[in-house]
């Protein structure tokens, strides 16, 4: 057999078990980071990966490599949620839904405020597709303007502000009523862009008991 050959063949497991691994890593991570948001680590990676941290650093530098990697995800289902709302024929109900979409989105992953929030250390092509995404929101909000449906002023990036304070309750009445956060998006997404009659808000305020898990959680 021809040495090259044979060397040839020994490194195509290797390069398997690279890309394996690369993979394992990239899906642990996106668990592991919309749970506990930017405040993970490598190390919570690979355990959660069942690897050595040694394995998370071949293939990705540092943490801020591996979230250059899920970046582009995250801009991939906001921008489908945008262009979901553009589809829908009603304006109102196309801002009000994907404003309930995208606040729900951020409820399920952590770093999506990380993704949307601009940072004076960005990258050019992280501001391109940022901006990408803010034109696909305008466009939404444009629309509700046009037939009287939104709040003037209403802008896209006034978004990432509504994901922050909806997020930051859902993670911490999570323990207390999972369901809790839903009450204060519709009371948001109706401030900004009211249904045409007044409707109930949904569920019910936190009980006497709950309350004070929720201003006061635990570490």
């Amino acid at each position: 057999m021809d040495p090259s050959a044979a060397d040839h063949d020994a490194e195509r497991p290797l390069r398997a078990d690279a890309a394996r691994n690369r993979t394992l890593i990239l899906d642990t991570a996106r668990r592991v980071f919309a749970d506990r948001g930017i405040g993970a680590t490598l190390n919570d990676v690979a355990r959660e990966a069942g690897v050595g941290v040694g394995t998370v650093y071949r293939r990705f530098a540092d943490k801020e490599a591996l979230l250059a990697a899920l970046r582009a995800d995250k801009f991939t289902a906001l921008r489908a949620l945008a262009a979901a709302a553009l589809r829908v024929d009603d304006p109102r109900e196309a801002l009000r839904g994907y404003l309930h979409e995208v606040i729900a989105l951020r409820v399920r992953d952590r770093l999506i405020n990380e993704v949307v929030a601009a940072s004076p250390h960005d990258h050019e092509a992280l501001r391109a597709e940022r901006e990408r995404l803010s034109e696909d929101v305008e466009r939404v909000i444009a629309r509700a303007r046009d037939v009287g449906a939104v709040r003037e002023g209403f802008a896209a990036r006034d978004v990432p502000v509504l994901t922050l304070m909806v997020g930051a309750l859902a993670d911490r009445s999570a323990s207390v009523d999972p369901e809790a956060w839903r009450r204060y998006a519709s009371l948001l997404v109706d401030a900004v862009c009211p249904t045409e009659e007044p409707m109930p808000m949904p569920g019910g305020p936190f009980g006497e008991h709950q309350l004070p898990l929720v201003m006061h959680p635990r570490p």
